[in-house]
């Protein structure tokens, strides 16, 4: 039942922005990329458990809160020594058996496509997970201008790791160095 009423919360917190001019307009959580992560949290908090990529040009920090309402943790990727805390990706990460996930992705795909209506959508389909041999993921991109929007759900069949959909948000800059920068 409370999982029945997180998809009825996601499918109408989607609903509500009618058109949305830019992708700074889609929020997880009441936030955006382009806001400062300080006007939702302290910098102890920030700070506590950050994860730098291996070049240490951006960092990330996952976040659980008992006030959010739609997820069960967020993760932010923000820019090394920005002491304005410029949230450059976030993503909003619900625990969900794949199946479940599979449906509330069509859903919050279908109300993107209502929000964004110049987005291209490419829909990877079934891929083999990248680290884990027995695992999968389902992605689909929204590109909106040069910024994305992705919806995935992880069908993790690896003891210890749960099935999980995430819906990240993420600035042309944050994608290009994902895509050649992040694991040299």
């Amino acid at each position: 039942m409370k999982r029945l009423l997180l998809i009825i919360i996601l499918t109408f917190s989607f609903q509500t922005l009618t058109k949305a001019d830019n992708i700074r307009d889609f929020q997880i959580e009441g936030m955006s990329i382009g806001d400062s992560l300080l006007e939702f949290f302290n910098e102890k908090n920030i700070n506590k458990d950050k994860a730098f990529y291996k070049s240490n040009k951006f960092y990330q920090v996952s976040i659980d809160d008992k006030k959010f309402n739609q997820y069960e943790s967020v993760n932010f990727q923000l820019k090394n020594n920005d002491n304005k805390y410029i949230i450059q990706s976030l993503s909003g990460v619900i625990e969900q058996d794949i199946k479940k996930c599979l449906k509330v992705q069509k859903i919050i795909l279908n109300n993107i496509k209502s929000l964004f209506t110049n987005a291209e959508i490419y829909d990877e389909g079934k891929r083999k997970h990248p680290a884990y041999d027995d695992s999968f993921t389902y992605d689909i991109y929204v590109m909106v201008d040069k910024d994305m929007i992705s919806v995935s759900c992880y069908d993790m069949n690896v003891s210890g790791y749960s099935d999980i959909l995430l819906v990240s948000v993420d600035t042309a800059e944050f994608n290009n160095f994902l895509n050649n920068e992040a694991h040299k």
